[in-house]
């Protein structure tokens, strides 16, 4: 069965990676596209806190600082900026996540 490659992006429309798309068996020549998934190669170039976004017609360059450790001004602890809030039972934000939620990007569709 033929394969090709298609670029998978997450539901913000964020490149994620690589995948193989397999032909159909009941039409050859026409693959299935898994959802989520675009057959345009991203930039190939991906500079850093920069991340690829699929907007419907083509691939934009954004600003994006997951993962980047930053300091509290008050106390100085370091805090890794993620894409979601951790919590405790409390319901208190817990040590090392952010205290608010980013606003993260995502392409215009």
């Amino acid at each position: 069965m033929n394969t090709k490659i298609v670029y998978q992006t997450n539901p913000l429309g964020l490149y994620v990676g690589p995948i193989e798309a397999e032909e159909s068996p009941l039409e050859p020549g026409v693959f299935l596209i898994p959802g989520g998934c675009v057959p345009v190669p991203p930039p190939a170039d991906i500079p850093e806190f920069k991340a690829a976004c699929w907007s419907g017609k083509t691939w934009q360059l954004l600003d994006y600082f997951n993962g980047l450790i930053v300091y509290n001004t008050t106390n100085r602890e370091p805090l890794t900026l993620t894409s979601a809030r951790s919590r405790t039972s409390s319901g208190r934000t817990g040590a090392g996540s952010m205290t608010s939620t980013p606003n993260w990007p995502s392409c215009t569709r």
